[in-house]
């Protein structure tokens, strides 16, 4: 996906939700943002060019695209949800040191769904010590 004002503003409206000049920032931002965001994170980042943005439109909006099928919530974070704007199947990958989450190509595809079930959704996650913090330790 396009990540012009224009493209959002046509999947949110594609989506049966009302764009606005804040809900493109915040699906933009989710979009180019691949880190996985908190709401939080999402609305401190915005705030400087959206000062009169509150954080219950920044909740609603991540709700309303979830919703939609528009975005992922992970809810391996027990603080706090992230939300993930990659809705193509792939796992993820928690770094137990610095915190950071990477996607990684998803093992679920080769899982079959067993007889009696129907998977609508996977999440698998991933822990452990990420590139950046296995190269600090050997340093």
């Amino acid at each position: 996906m396009t990540t012009s004002p224009q493209s959002i503003s046509r999947m949110l409206t594609e989506s049966g939700i009302k764009p606005s000049a804040q809900r493109i920032a915040v699906t933009g931002h989710l979009m180019t943002h691949r880190t996985h965001p908190t709401a939080d994170d999402i609305y401190q980042a915005l705030l400087p060019d959206y000062p009169t943005m509150s954080r219950t439109t920044v909740y609603n909006t991540l709700k309303r695209l979830a919703e939609a099928g528009k975005i992922k919530v992970l809810d391996f974070d027990p603080v706090n949800q992230r939300f993930d704007g990659n809705t193509d199947e792939h796992a993820h990958f928690v770094c137990n040191d610095c915190g950071a989450i990477h996607d990684i190509e998803s093992p679920a595809k080769a899982i079959a769904q067993p007889d009696g079930y129907l998977i609508t959704e996977t999440q698998i996650l991933f822990r452990g010590k990420c590139a950046k913090c296995l190269a600090k330790e050997t340093n």
